[in-house]
């Protein structure tokens, strides 16, 4: 059978005290970089695996970091969970998943299985991270539990955060289609709406003005809905709604894909050429590949935050007395064949 490969093989292999290669592999202050990228290169290639249960006699805490999420049906998370899983294995970490159905006793019950289980770090995703969650960050910071979150600041609380930047992508979309010569564009979105779409439409009236244009909303009165059929449902009826009035957009901008697609149904019914006569795009580059015409969207960066959501957990973890920050991160516009000039030459 293999030998388990444990810290006192790296320490022997290495010529140096074992209390080193566990500050090392911790990423604990007081070990140089160049120390900790010596003893993480000969682990790997010794074949060393942290043993999550023995660490936890020790410390009080498993090496393992939970991952909180309040919305499984989009699968909108998946790259981020992931990336998240992938990063904290390359730290040494599992990754336990939990999901809340937004009520506060499922929050509740989910700190305590966080307590039973001891997780090191736990990292709560948007509507995962309500503020009740408040209540529960000084007990988990007396407990030794590092916590950040995703798009739900509590950095006052010492809480690291990752967010998008939503009214960039807004910006650059809608630049996007006037840099295409298109000068009356549409945003379709939910009337009451706050968080993500609110960042995107607010980016689009910003380029609108700044262009001279004249912004043109078209809202929904539905409740918000986060199936995806749902929405292409309610974007299709939506255009088919407000096609009587004059002067229609030559650009169209859903709040999501799903919105989008639903535009572009809507414009084949009316024998609209997607991208001749009209071009259409959305965000969040979920569905997008679903039209014909493939859909022109905003990629957001769920890959890039899971990783670093992991990666800021683990250093939290090694020096809990480092002030809170935010990490910002942009979307990446992908160009598909829903967008093209207008006119189209």
């Amino acid at each position: 059978m293999k030998k388990n490969i444990t810290m006192k093989d790296i320490a022997d292999y290495l010529g140096v005290d074992r209390t080193t290669i566990s500050k090392a592999l911790a990423g604990a202050p007081g070990v140089s970089p160049k120390t900790i990228e010596k003893v993480r290169q000969t682990a790997e290639q010794l074949g060393y695996r942290k043993d999550i249960f023995a660490s936890g006699f020790n410390t009080g805490k498993n090496a393992v970091l939970g991952l909180l999420l309040a919305d499984m049906t989009r699968g909108i998370y998946a790259p981020l969970v992931e990336s998240f899983q992938r990063t904290a294995l390359g730290l040494h970490y599992s990754t336990i998943l939990f999901y809340l159905n937004r009520s506060e006793e499922e929050l509740a019950n989910a700190v305590e299985l966080l307590k039973q289980q001891r997780v090191s770090g736990a990292t709560f995703i948007s509507a995962a991270a309500p503020a009740t969650l408040t209540k529960y960050l000084t007990d988990f910071a007396e407990n030794g539990l590092a916590v950040n979150t995703l798009e739900r600041s509590f950095v006052e609380r010492d809480a690291d955060c990752v967010a998008f930047n939503h009214v960039r992508a807004g910006y650059d979309l809608t630049n996007h289609f006037i840099d295409l010569g298109h000068r009356n564009i549409a945003f379709m979105t939910y009337r009451d709406i706050s968080g993500t779409p609110q960042g995107r439409l607010k980016g689009y009236m910003e380029a609108m003005r700044g262009a001279g244009l004249s912004p043109r909303v078209i809202a929904e009165d539905n409740p918000v809905s986060h199936r995806a059929g749902d929405e292409v449902r309610i974007a299709y009826e939506r255009l088919h709604q407000a096609w009587d009035q004059t002067d229609m957009p030559t650009g169209w901008i859903g709040v999501n894909d799903n919105f989008a697609l639903g535009i572009l149904h809507a414009l084949k019914d009316k024998r609209i050429a997607v991208p001749g006569d009209m071009s259409v795009a959305g965000f969040d580059d979920l569905n997008a590949t679903l039209g014909i015409p493939q859909l022109t969207s905003m990629r957001m960066p769920m890959d890039r935050a899971g990783e670093a959501l992991a990666g800021l957990l683990v250093e939290r973890i090694s020096a809990a007395t480092q002030t809170a920050f935010q990490v910002m991160l942009d979307y990446e516009i992908i160009v598909r064949g829903s967008t093209a000039p207008y006119p189209r030459s």
